[in-house]
Order: structure tokens, then C-alpha cells, then sequence
């Protein structure tokens, strides 16, 4: 979990706390809409964290088609040597 998440964590943990602990009034001020918030906050991390994983698993699927790339023009670069040669 990253500093953001655990920092995160720790708010959401707070405020949790805070609605069960404190008078309905108190919640009724505004403890839940703060909980509500910071659950929306939560899964739009999960969400960052799923695309960031997406992100990695194209940048290796992009890494491997540079190297097949630059393997054919190796190939291409020595056959227009031998061709050249004849």
C-alpha cells in the first residue's frame, strides 16, 4: 500500500470510529457524508490501482514487441547485406 493509502487508511479509520462513538447529532452534522466521501476516495484508489497494474502489464507487452521490432530490423538490415553482396 502506498504512503497516500495508508494515510488514507488512517483518516477512514478515524472518521469510522467517529460515527459509531458520538452522538447521532454529531453524526447527523456531517461524520457520514465525510465516511461517504472518503469510500468514494477509496475505490477510486482501487480503481488508480487496477489501471496502474494495467499500465505496467502494457509497458511489458510493449517492451517485448520493441525487442521483436529491433530483431527484424537486424534481420532486415542483414539480408539487404547479403542481397547487396550477390
Amino acid at each position: 500500500m502506498s504512503g497516500r493509502g495508508i494515510k488514507w487508511a488512517r483518516v477512514y479509520s478515524l472518521v469510522d470510529s467517529m460515527t459509531r462513538e458520538t452522538p447521532e447529532d454529531v453524526n447527523d452534522a456531517g461524520a457520514k457524508d465525510i465516511l461517504e466521501v472518503l469510500n468514494l476516495i477509496k475505490g477510486g484508489e482501487e480503481k488508480i490501482s487496477e489501471v496502474e497494474l494495467k499500465l505496467d502489464e502494457m509497458e511489458k507487452k510493449m517492451d517485448s514487441l520493441l525487442v521483436q521490432l529491433e530483431g527484424l530490423h537486424k534481420d532486415n538490415d542483414g539480408l539487404a547485406k547479403e542481397s547487396g553482396q550477390k
